[in-house]
């Protein structure tokens, strides 16, 4: 049985909130806290698609 019952998408929802709440609940959004929860939200989109395998070579690399 996989470690990853729904994958990766409980992270990708998590941090997919993280940004959105930053950006449009905040007053003035800090751009340092919105490129990490970018840049976390990216790893699991990337593992989620090694995960599927699904994506092609160039999808994959557009997240990067």
């Amino acid at each position: 049985m996989s470690k990853h019952k729904n994958g990766y998408w409980p992270k990708i929802e998590y941090w997919t909130t993280q940004i959105r709440d930053e950006v449009f609940n905040t007053k003035k959004p800090e751009l340092e806290d919105v490129v990490y929860f970018h840049r976390k939200l990216n790893y699991f989109l990337k593992k989620q698609a090694e995960l599927d395998n699904s994506l092609t070579v160039y999808a994959i690399k557009a997240f990067s």
